[in-house]
């Protein structure tokens, strides 16, 4: 016993010596001379917290990282309150990040590395930047493995891999894929279900979920997943990532033939990006793939118009009308085709029925709109535009075919901003815009070319040309921005600018001027109140209570105030009582079918506006001059918060 207590001691002094010796020698950098030194030191003193600390740190700078690792997170399990411990820890993850880059590890070192990582707990995103790094790595490699056909190689290389990093859904579609390679189907399928899981709405996942699940004669499963699939496809189309929207119809195609959807998305893709007449066969294929289905029809007419085939669309309009006769959009199409082919009573007439049957479709209101404009004018009333001057174009056809007024109205001002910054011309089509303000850009025969392949990068890149400068400016292009690419506040410094353009022409002072100066003759300050229901019904909003709470407290403090309250929706009048509201109806005659565009100018001469969501007042209160106060709903608090338009 005598003998096993010095042996002990002997140990126990040798381990200090070394350990004291060891870091002497860290400290002066020698660490090929230390890491030996703390090996013996720790393998007679194996529970030592301090020793483990020292010697994990030289592991993982010149020796076995993920043993050093481990021997650092058993060092803070020990004793967690260890001076300096996790300072040098964070000052190791430099370290760690360029070893697990500058060698060629084995699945199972890089595997190792990332879990004893995680025992450390590292601040920050580290650790997931770390397991990104590594599942790309091994990813690149199996899969080089898998296009030559080297199933094995490609399976030992992952699997580690795959069980080590079991969230990242692309990793493990791959990890899938080798197993139905290799046979092992039961495998795939799992792997597969957990991915779907992971990344539900991720289509090549679906895509090879379902081929799996159809190659083991789960039929109906994998039609669920293609039905899945289809609607994936469309939100892609929706969201303007078009070609990952047609490379997943195309997949889509070829497995499900007879089923309708992709047909109809892969043509509506197609049609976006401008290759009309491909997409109109394909849209025409939809038809015979289920002719019953009205929207196929509608879709076909819209493309044939599009590129140019107004009579073949307007009989695709009517085969749609045939089979729904109250079909807004086969109704407002067969308009559109004979608007095109100047028939103009007639296009008036249905366009008409079909904004009444739906009001929000935005090609008919457009092109009813400017209708009414143009029968609203007196006789023999020109709107010239002027002459291009030969300089490079941008063109804008979606103001007559996408969003409302203030959409338009945003991708108005946004692209002739660019324009003239960049000394480019501005071609519009026939809109609302154009001949309800003094407006004269050159008329747009056709548009320039599509930018759609690459919305997203074509987004960023006019914004940043808009509001930095760009020796490379855009131009030569159908500009679609989708939704405003900036605030108001952003381009302050045009204020008077867009004002300026945005004045009513005079021709139109007998619809727009009685309203305003009926309400001026009232009193002294006009408060407006935006409420927009029939197509934002819901969006939510604030309770009327709350109008009314906001506005007794401030009625006294203004100077003979007067009511407005803009509404597409009379049923909230009464709410507003106490204050004696006016509407257009009450002012001045409507101006039929363009209410709205009397609305819009009486909010831009308030002083007092409240904003309803969506941009159609908040535009109004910038484009007019007298706003000294902008409020708009605050869902939070559900009262109202005041809102700088320009600033």
């Amino acid at each position: 016993m005598i003998q096993d207590q010095d042996d002990a001691g002997a140990s126990a002094l040798l381990s200090a010596t070394l350990t004291a010796r060891a870091l002497e020698l860290h400290r002066k950098q020698l660490l090929v001379e230390a890491l030996p030194l703390y090996r013996h030191a720790c393998s007679l003193d194996p529970g030592n917290p301090a020793i483990m600390h020292f010697q994990g740190l030289v592991e993982v700078r010149i020796g076995d990282m993920p043993h050093g690792l481990a021997l650092l997170a058993r060092s803070r399990r020990l004793s967690p309150d260890q001076p300096n411990l996790n300072d040098n820890i964070i000052n190791l993850l430099p370290v760690i990040w360029a070893r697990t880059s500058s060698t060629l590890p084995t699945p199972f070192w890089d595997c190792a590395t990332i879990a004893q990582t995680a025992a450390l707990q590292p601040p920050g995103d580290f650790l997931a930047q770390l397991r990104s790094r590594v599942s790309e790595r091994w990813q690149a490699v199996a899969f080089a493995h898998y296009r030559d056909g080297r199933m094995d190689d490609a399976h030992a290389l992952l699997k580690p891999v795959a069980e080590t990093i079991d969230d990242d859904p692309f990793l493990l579609n791959l990890y899938a894929m080798i197993q139905r390679r290799r046979g092992d189907r039961e495998h795939a399928l799992s792997i597969l279900r957990r991915c779907h899981s992971i990344a539900p709405a991720e289509s090549m996942i679906l895509l090879n979920l379902a081929s799996v699940l159809h190659d083991m004669g789960h039929h109906d499963t994998a039609l669920d997943c293609y039905r899945t699939l289809a609607n994936v496809a469309l939100d892609l189309f929706n969201g303007f990532h078009l070609e990952k929207a047609e490379s997943v119809c195309r997949r889509l195609v070829d497995a499900v033939p007879h089923m309708r959807n992709p047909w109809i998305v892969l043509g509506l893709t197609l049609s976006r990006l401008g290759r009309h007449e491909e997409a109109a066969r394909l849209l025409a294929h939809a038809i015979q793939v289920d002719p019953d289905y009205v929207p196929s029809y509608t879709f076909y007419g819209d493309t044939l118009r599009l590129g140019g085939h107004a009579a073949k669309a307007e009989h695709a309009y009517r085969q749609a009308a045939a089979l729904e006769p109250v079909s807004a959009e086969a109704i407002g199409g067969v308009g559109l085709a004979c608007l095109d082919q100047e028939r103009r009573e007639e296009a008036y007439r249905l366009l008409e029925r079909s904004q009444w049957l739906k009001s929000h479709i935005s090609s008919t209101s457009s092109a009813l709109s400017c209708l009414r404009l143009r029968q609203s004018a007196p006789a023999g009333t020109r709107f010239d535009r002027r002459g291009s001057l030969g300089r490079g174009v941008l063109s804008v056809s979606s103001l007559n075919s996408y969003g409302r007024f203030a959409h338009t109205l945003y991708d108005y001002i946004s692209t002739r901003l660019y324009a003239e910054k960049y000394g480019l011309e501005l071609e519009t089509p026939e809109w609302s815009g154009a001949l309800l303000f003094e407006l004269d850009d050159p008329l747009m025969i056709k548009p320039q070319d599509n930018i759609l392949r690459d919305h997203t990068g074509f987004r960023a890149r006019f914004r940043d040309g808009l509001l930095n400068d760009t020796a490379d400016p855009i131009q030569n292009v159908d500009v679609f921005l989708g939704w405003p690419v900036m605030e108001l506040a952003e381009i302050a410094g045009h204020r008077a600018t867009i004002q300026g353009w945005m004045r009513p022409r005079a021709l139109w002072d007998p619809w727009l001027r009685p309203a305003v100066d009926r309400l001026d003759a009232m009193g002294e300050t006009i408060v407006a109140v935006h409420i927009r229901r029939t197509d934002r019904s819901l969006e939510g909003g604030i309770d009327f209570p709350a109008y009314r709470a906001w506005l007794g407290q401030m009625w006294d403090t203004l100077h003979r105030p007067v009511l407005l309250v803009a509404t597409d929706d009379p049923l909230v009048l009464p709410e507003f009582a106490p204050f004696a509201p006016h509407t257009l109806q009450s002012l001045a005659e409507p101006w039929k079918g363009l209410e709205h565009l009397q609305d819009f100018h009486l909010l831009m001469n308030a002083d007092v506006v409240a904003l309803s969501y969506g941009g159609f007042a908040r535009l109004a209160a910038a484009f007019g001059t007298r706003a000294r106060l902008v409020v708009e709903p605050d869902r939070a608090t559900g009262g109202f918060r005041r809102v700088t338009v320009w600033e």
